[in-house]
């Protein structure tokens, strides 16, 4: 074979490559770059993400929803979406209330008195915190009461206060200082009761606090700005209230 005749050779297979590179190049134009161009990206979650919305009870509502037993437009209360006995626990305590109170307003609401219910709730990465808030008016006076729940989207299982008030960057050394701090700030702004008297409330206070942290009674709520609430008896001279003490 002469070089004229290798030359015309190399050059066929040269054109050749050089055609199949052109095509394959707009191939791959065609099915990714140009697309990625004129189209909305696709979003996929994250697996932690689709693990919590698989431990849902029903996939198309939020992990909190008004619960569709409610009658009473005045009496909102909510269902808590997640699949775990903890939750079925505190799913039928929150039905019960509802009923209990749904019967006593229609008797209050004969002598002109009433009940009224609310609920809200904030999700920290893996942690659910819900409260209900229930306002009682009886002759002109409100009081309130309330009920909370916390509960891991992960797993349904509940979420213990000390792993709670964590998230707010509170720690063992220092919760029992905030919460002094918290009644301390309540009690001068809202009184003129002596030093002496202040320090004896607080006293109190702080006594009903532990004895409720031992118990595992004590309500508390995460809001949406991770700030710790805690919600504490107390008494004056009238009546017993609740009140709600941000940390």
């Amino acid at each position: 074979m002469n070089y004229k005749m290798k030359h015309i050779i190399y050059s066929i297979l040269f054109l050749s490559l050089s055609a199949i590179l052109i095509g394959v190049s707009y191939l791959v134009y065609i099915e990714f770059i140009r697309p990625s161009r004129n189209s909305t990206p696709l979003i996929v979650n994250s697996l932690e993400k689709q693990e919590m919305e698989q431990n849902k009870i029903f996939l198309d509502k939020a992990f909190v929803f008004k619960a569709p037993y409610t009658k009473d437009k005045q009496l909102r209360f909510p269902m808590i979406n997640l699949n775990s006995r903890d939750v079925t626990l505190a799913n039928q305590e929150i039905q019960e209330m509802y009923q209990t109170l749904y019967q006593e307003k229609k008797k209050m609401n004969q002598v002109g008195q009433n009940i009224i219910s609310q609920y809200q709730y904030s999700v920290y990465k893996d942690v659910l915190s819900l409260l209900i808030y229930i306002q009682h008016r009886n002759q002109g006076k409100v009081t309130y009461s309330y009920m909370t729940y916390h509960f891991y989207l992960s797993s349904g299982n509940s979420v213990t206060y000390e792993d709670v008030y964590k998230i707010a960057s509170i720690y063992n050394f220092n919760i029992d200082l905030k919460v002094e701090d918290a009644l301390y700030r309540w009690i001068d702004s809202e009184s003129e009761l002596s030093l002496e008297e202040k320090t004896q409330f607080v006293q109190n206070t702080m006594a009903t606090y532990q004895e409720l942290v031992q118990n595992q009674t004590l309500q508390y709520y995460l809001d949406s700005e991770n700030h710790l609430n805690i919600i504490l008896p107390f008494s004056t001279e009238i009546e017993s209230v609740y009140k709600v003490f941000t940390l």
